[in-house]
């Protein structure tokens, strides 16, 4: 298995060069638009203000820019983290664009190191990031504290890639894939099902995918489960 350095490096380049390349909002890559089902999340706030919404793995505030704009009038605030440096580059100027920078604050952090206060958000959501925590283990410990610091009635919501290929369209070979963490979708949901026994369950589904990507000069078929998990703290 590739070192965490070196997959952290293969990711950071392609973001950087993602970002660089694609327009928020503009068709072409998967930038184009938000994760509809985690913005949809908000619907079940009606009425509520004053929410602090936590975004882990932000990017360039694909899915918080939209809640922003949609739900500014309920929101106190949406903090969103990201290891890598030029998400928070363009972040911050796409907040600013869509007039959105008074709602959100960005930090460069990795999500495991970033300190999540118990009982300090109303929503918290990860859109293919937990993924790119470095172990199984810490993923545990971070579930742990997003569970700690969400509010009574809060809802959490991921989508999370298992059973991951990588296979080169350019050399015609199965590589490496460059994720810390690679479940097996079963493996996934049993660990989020004891994580989350005492929560409602909104909605989990599993739906398979394929996209193409560049991979440090190669062209790269990424296939893969994107399992949705949305959840509600009753208690």
């Amino acid at each position: 298995m590739k070192q965490l350095e070196e997959i952290r490096l293969n990711e950071k380049a392609y973001h950087d060069y993602c970002y660089s390349q694609n327009k928020l909002f503009e068709e072409g890559s998967w930038l184009g638009k938000p994760a509809k089902s985690v913005v949809d999340v908000m619907e079940f706030f009606n009425g509520e203000n004053h929410l602090r919404i936590l975004d882990l793995g932000s990017g360039v505030g694909r899915n918080s820019i939209p809640i922003a704009q949609k739900y500014g009038h309920q929101i106190e605030k949406i903090i969103g983290v990201d290891l890598i440096e030029s998400a928070k580059y363009f972040a911050d100027q796409y907040a600013k664009l869509y007039e959105v920078g008074d709602k959100i604050v960005t930090v460069v952090s990795d999500i495991s190191k970033f300190d999540i206060v118990i009982d300090d958000f109303d929503y918290i959501f990860a859109v293919s990031s937990l993924e790119h925590i470095e172990s199984i283990e810490v993923f545990e410990e971070v579930l742990q504290h997003i569970i700690e610091g969400t509010t009574t009635n809060g809802i959490n919501a991921f989508i999370i890639n298992s059973n991951i290929t990588e296979y080169s369209l350019t050399s015609n070979r199965f590589l490496e894939p460059s994720f810390e963490i690679r479940f097996e979708t079963q493996q996934l949901l049993d660990m989020l099902k004891v994580k989350y026994a005492s929560w409602n369950v909104i909605r989990h589904d599993i739906k398979p995918y394929e996209v193409k990507i560049n991979r440090d000069k190669e062209e790269v078929l990424l296939r893969g489960d994107a399992v949705t998990w949305i959840v509600n703290k009753t208690h």
